[in-house]
């Protein structure tokens, strides 16, 4: 409820999640609250440790688009030129002429340049991962630019791609520099290698399973804590993320800022959501007076959980 000491709002977060593990048959979730622009408190419930490290999912999105946004803005890039000629030759195959000039960095970074895949399953541990140039073979371009919002992870991996051509640097380390530590996410990593402090991720019925591996890093590779997630959900609270994220981008029915969910997520919130398989993510924050939430549970039943404290965050 509005108006409430950020107690009432810890309170109730913790008491809702915890609640709603056993019915969605998930082991545990980590969590956060943000309170006034910086995280004011980080707890758990269930069986997992509070500083457990879990993949984010979609939430990947969000830090992705905080780096290119960022990377376009030190280099010069127009958010609204045609993108491919910068992308080292890639068309995308079967396109009609003249289409493909309007996908624009603003355009991929809003779901609304109608690029195919809409998502990444990941793969299993010890399975070479594809390179970007790999996944950049499998990109289509499956509407006409500009027209509509179509969700699409294949639209992060042409960000990835134009990220690595500018920077002459692998995604993952360069966002690990440049975007996590620069925000104080110091647990937070787009590296695959797996680490003692990760999660195990459960299935639908709560039975463990294996962590699938992401090339698709932009778009679902990002692996985190609460705490970091949360100092992210402070950097929306207080304005400290680049233009035009928390603002509807056109074509999106107010669905979709530049990377970040807005009326997708509920009225008067910004944020993400997240899931591979295995995992839920979710960081949402009241664009009024900057509280948020943030939930990492490793489950695929774990909407609930997202959903337990996202109710209580808009009550």
């Amino acid at each position: 409820m509005r108006g409430l000491p950020v107690t009432d709002l810890v309170a109730r977060v913790e008491r809702a999640t915890g609640a709603a593990l056993g019915p969605a048959k998930v082991p545990g979730a980590a969590l956060a609250v943000i309170d006034g622009g910086e995280v004011a408190w980080v707890g758990a419930v269930g069986d997992v440790e509070v500083d457990a490290r879990f993949q984010a999912g979609s939430v990947s999105k969000a830090l992705a688009a905080f780096g290119v946004l960022r990377l376009a803005a030190e280099t010069g890039a127009d958010l609204d030129a045609p993108l491919v000629p910068a992308l080292g030759g890639w068309h995308p195959p079967g396109a009609p002429a003249g289409m493909e000039d309007g996908i624009t960095l603003r355009r991929v970074l809003s779901h609304t340049a109608g690029i195919g895949v809409p998502a990444y399953p990941g793969q299993p541990s010890g399975a070479p991962l594809p390179t970007t140039a790999d996944l950049m073979a499998a990109v289509r371009l499956v509407a006409p630019p500009g027209r509509g919002f179509r969700y699409s992870g294949g639209s992060f991996t042409v960000a990835q791609h134009w990220a690595e051509l500018v920077t002459g640097e692998p995604f993952g380390p360069w966002m690990d520099r440049e975007v996590l530590r620069a925000l104080g996410m110091v647990a937070s990593t787009f590296d695959q290698d797996p680490s003692p402090s990760d999660a195990t991720p459960h299935d639908a019925d709560g039975a463990a399973m294996p962590a699938y591996l992401h090339a698709a890093l932009a778009a679902a590779g990002m692996l985190t804590t609460a705490e970091d997630l949360g100092r992210f959900g402070a950097a929306i609270a207080t304005g400290a993320v680049p233009g035009g994220m928390t603002e509807p981008a056109p074509a999106t029915d107010g669905r979709y800022g530049l990377g970040l969910e807005l009326g997708a997520l509920g009225p008067g919130l910004a944020g993400h959501s997240g899931q591979n398989r295995g995992w839920r993510a979710l960081v949402a924050v009241r664009r009024d007076d900057g509280r948020g939430v943030v939930v990492l549970a490793n489950g695929e039943g774990g909407d609930a959980v997202r959903s337990a404290a996202l109710a209580e965050l808009v009550a």
